[in-house]
């Protein structure tokens, strides 16, 4: 009764492995991965000229049509939504018979830069700040930019952290709601004691 089984038992294995490898695995395989941040509408992103839109508030995709096993694949952003940038970790790569999904979706606020014109400033000792951003101004400089950047939707406020010497510097335009471009209009201008 034991090599009975025995031989049942090979011989359906043998038949197991002949019709895998028969069919070679899966001959395609799904493409996706998570989506991290996507705050927005508008994002799409593209494989082997395949479009999928992907919405607000997304946490995974998969594209609707299958890759090829043992195919190439390579996924690009052709559309960033307002405010946010994205990018995709890990697209490009070759299908080995199992789902990818591990091609994710990465998505940052935008940012930018803060800067502008100071006016009269002759004497030593002028800092800025911005939050938690300072900086140290030079006599006679004119323009300053702060080395942080803002994202979208936040509030700035650039104030005097401390005065030149024999001067009083006041900052005009120097709070507001970081919209979509750098800022650049702001002013410190300064005067003698």
């Amino acid at each position: 009764m034991k090599t009975f089984y025995e031989a049942f038992c090979r011989i359906g294995i043998l038949a197991l492995l002949t019709s895998l490898t028969a069919c070679g695995g899966y001959s395609t395989v799904s493409l996706g991965g998570d989506v991290v941040g996507l705050t927005a509408d508008g994002l799409i992103i593209e494989n082997d000229a395949q479009l999928l839109v992907i919405p607000a508030n997304t946490h995974a995709y998969v594209f609707a049509e299958n890759v090829d096993a043992r195919h190439s694949y390579s996924i690009q952003v052709v559309q960033q939504p307002p405010g946010l940038h994205c990018q995709i970790s890990g697209p490009n790569g070759t299908t080995t018979g199992i789902a990818i999904t591990t091609a994710d979706v990465v998505c940052q606020v935008n940012a930018y830069a803060i800067s502008g014109n100071i006016i009269g400033l002759t004497g030593s000792g002028l800092q800025l700040v911005n939050g938690p951003d300072h900086m140290d101004i030079a006599a006679g400089k004119s323009t300053f930019t702060f080395s942080g950047l803002v994202d979208i939707g936040a509030v700035y406020g650039v104030a005097i952290l401390s005065q030149p010497a024999g001067q009083t510097c006041t900052v005009k335009n120097g709070t507001a709601v970081m919209s979509t471009q750098a800022v650049n209009n702001i002013e410190v201008n300064c005067m003698n004691n």
